[in-house]
């Protein structure tokens, strides 16, 4: 080899040290940084009373502290030996205070973060801690991170003792942007569970726009409100919608037909009224769907809360036709008020080997109950009570067809005229029979007090005057 090659050979070699000690220093860097996020977290959620603390703060990897895993950071010329925080799982696990997320966020391989089933709330004092992070580290630098899974539900997150800072992201600020006002982004974020952690208000448009990769979304159990965004038709890769138990008012948006890998979409016990809408029936838009709950949208205990002072809701119009969709397994649209007969194609495509169960009760269904609509699914999976139901067709209540039928004939699926089921308007054993109710004007009554009341379900006599 000649001078002039030996001397390229060298300038090379040295250029490749070169580089592996400035990435080395790099994850140098990042791995100082991330202990001391992790110890900020530790101290802001009293880590000494964790239920379980193992090696946390000790001079151990921090990777060996519990919830904590690691994996090596890569760089070009192959694996470095620093470590980084890929998942923390700390859920259940006694938290109690303030979590820094927005500097959680900036661990630069987190891809799982778990804290629900923890009394957390976000303030953001803690951004005034970093300090601890260099002199060099701006809170009001926007972050981009490529966290995948994130669990909060039931935390306080939502609750933040400093609304007056949310901005354009509401009551989401503490999720989607740092102390400092600047936004996360986080688009490979697939999972993102915040059930019961007292998120208020309407969920912004602008949310929803950062969620391109999201497959699964449930924010059951808190007080939002106002209507479904439509954005969220947008998700094209969304395989589970969770939204009850909050205050949702409006129409279901057409759009959702669009979310063609859906598998569940679950809206029960909000305000919401309209038909429902025919592009969430059809198998062409949504072949996946197994479960759809739409129950409990109007009010059932006729008095109306100071919050939503003359909002009743509830679905109405025609009870629509479910004929093609071959994967559902869970109907459920119950205390609504769905009108009309049971369509006679209404689950005609369903595997009756599988399928779990249609409830319908509780709605202003009407006419005759035919075998065309309901003949070919399991007697027990189907529930009518409490609808204006006025016959059963006869082949419905032949014995061959088993269960409660063969036992009890038509009183095992719905107690006739004259006649009540208390509490689910049939009869299941020999000791819950129909019982004699002179004002049960409808199939499937489920009390009776004396007088039919105007939905056919018999209402109190008014005490006598004394």
């Amino acid at each position: 080899m000649t001078n002039q090659g030996k001397w390229l050979r060298a300038q090379r070699s040295l250029s490749s040290l070169l580089l592996l000690w400035t990435c080395a220093r790099t994850s140098a860097e990042i791995n100082v940084d991330e202990r001391a996020i992790l110890q900020l977290l530790y101290k802001t959620t009293k880590g000494a009373q964790w239920k379980d603390s193992t090696n946390w703060l000790t001079d151990t990897s921090y990777c060996k502290w519990y919830g904590i895993t690691c994996t090596e950071t890569d760089g070009d010329y192959g694996k470095l030996p620093l470590p980084s925080v890929t998942k923390i799982e700390l859920g259940a696990n006694n938290l109690v205070g303030s979590a820094p997320l927005s500097l959680l966020w900036r661990l630069p391989n987190l891809s799982v973060l778990k804290l629900d089933r923890n009394d957390i709330v976000y303030d953001d004092y803690v951004e005034t801690e970093l300090g601890v992070l260099g002199e060099d580290f701006d809170s009001e630098k926007e972050i981009s991170t490529n966290v995948r899974f994130v669990d909060l539900s039931y935390t306080g997150i939502g609750s933040s003792t400093n609304p007056s800072s949310y901005t354009e992201y509401g009551a989401f600020s503490p999720i989607f942007e740092t102390g400092g006002g600047a936004k996360v982004f986080m688009s490979q974020l697939t999972d993102l569970y915040l059930a019961g952690t007292e998120l208020r208000g309407t969920i912004p448009h602008t949310i929803i726009n950062l969620m391109s990769s999201m497959e699964r979304l449930a924010m059951d159990a808190n007080a939002l409100s106002g209507t479904l965004p439509p954005e969220i038709g947008n998700l094209l890769n969304l395989r589970y919608l969770s939204l009850p138990e909050n205050e949702f008012t409006g129409r279901i948006p057409g759009n959702f037909g669009n979310l063609n890998k859906l598998r569940h979409l679950i809206l029960r016990g909000n305000h919401l009224d309209g038909s429902i809408p025919e592009s969430i029936t059809l198998k062409e838009n949504l072949p996946m769907l197994e479960q759809l709950d739409l129950s409990r949208q109007r009010d059932i205990t006729g008095s109306m809360s100071a919050t939503h002072e003359g909002i009743d809701g509830g679905l109405g119009g025609l009870l629509p036709s479910f004929s093609t969709m071959d994967n559902l397994v869970q109907l459920d649209l119950r205390y609504n008020k769905l009108q009309g007969p049971i369509p006679a194609d209404f689950l005609q495509a369903v595997d009756s080997l599988i399928f779990e169960y249609a409830f319908l009760n509780a709605n202003e269904l009407t006419g005759t109950v035919t075998m065309d609509a309901i003949g070919d699914l399991p007697v027990d999976s189907v529930f009518l009570e409490d609808n204006k139901i006025t016959d059963l067709e006869e082949d419905l209540c032949f014995e061959h067809r088993g269960g409660v039928v063969q036992a009890y004939g038509c009183s095992g699926i719905l107690c006739p005229p004259g006649k009540y089921g208390p509490t689910i308007g049939r009869q299941e054993s020999e000791s819950s029979p129909c019982e004699e109710c002179s004002s049960a004007q409808y199939w499937g009554t489920t009390s009776c007090f004396g007088g039919n009341g105007p939905e056919g379900i018999a209402t109190p006599t008014k005490a006598p005057t004394l």
